[in-house]
């Protein structure tokens, strides 16, 4: 009798997390396909869906702590907050730069983002995916709408804390910028158990980027996340900004 062994093309993206003295460094694990997993190459968006990128399920063993990132292509529709933002949702920038919005039964679990920086915030509507929701506060209700909110200049952003509740999480984070390199980072506010990615660029136009954070953490501790400007192309009048349009919890 002979043994036929059969091997399984399979892509994972970018991740990383750390366990309590054990560090596992960003990886990209890539057999076969040679997807692009920022979804900027020409590689069809479809081909790995939010739902799709490697959620670690009931039968995947983790630790009691930990904390993984990676990019996601951006969506081909439309996302409705209201169904994926099953835990929470927040929209920003609806009809002006202070509109915040989000779930009105989320317990604003995802808070306002915290302006860093001195620069006034901007507002544009031209955001690729837009967003629908009818559960929200105090719009109770939206359709496809493109609105974004944009800080410019170098080391300027936004950032959210986001509470731990001792059972594991996923946060999408739908992002973008201009003339700029973001930087992502995200960590427990203790400081273990960090990821950080600054892989999205573009030198000469805009960029979107969407994030999934998936994480458990307990007692006092809160997620920490930040979209910055990490590098300025940016010439003339024409200022580098990152932006955010929507965050969602799971």
């Amino acid at each position: 009798m002979r043994t036929v062994v059969v091997f399984a093309a399979l892509v994972l993206p970018a991740c990383q997390f750390e366990v309590t003295g054990l560090t596992i460094p960003e990886t990209d694990f890539a057999l076969g396909g040679g997807a692009d997993l920022d979804g900027r190459d020409g590689a069809p968006a479809q081909d790995l869906s939010a739902d799709q990128a490697m959620p670690p399920g009931p039968d995947m063993a983790m630790p009691s702590q930990f904390l993984m990132g990676q990019v996601l292509p951006p969506p081909a529709a439309i996302v409705v907050l209201t169904t994926e933002g099953t835990q929470d949702w927040a929209h920003y920038g609806l009809s002006s730069t202070l509109d915040f919005n989000h779930r009105a039964l989320g317990g604003t679990r995802i808070p306002n983002f915290e302006k860093l920086g001195t620069p006034p915030l901007g507002r544009l509507t031209s955001h690729p995916v837009g967003f629908t929701w009818t559960d929200g506060t105090p719009t109770l209700a939206a359709t496809d709408t493109q609105a974004v909110v944009y800080i410019e200049e170098l080391g300027n952003g936004f950032r959210w804390l986001i509470a731990c509740e001792g059972v594991q999480r996923v946060a999408r984070f739908y992002l973008g910028g201009y003339r700029a390199r973001g930087r992502l980072d995200a960590r427990f506010n203790d400081g273990t158990h960090t990821y950080s990615d600054s892989s999205q660029i573009d030198a000469n136009a805009e960029f979107y980027a969407v994030y999934r954070i998936d994480y458990r953490c307990t007692g006092v501790k809160s997620l920490e996340v930040s979209w910055r400007v990490g590098e300025d192309f940016s010439s003339g009048g024409n200022m580098a900004d990152v932006r955010v349009a929507s965050v969602t919890l799971q």
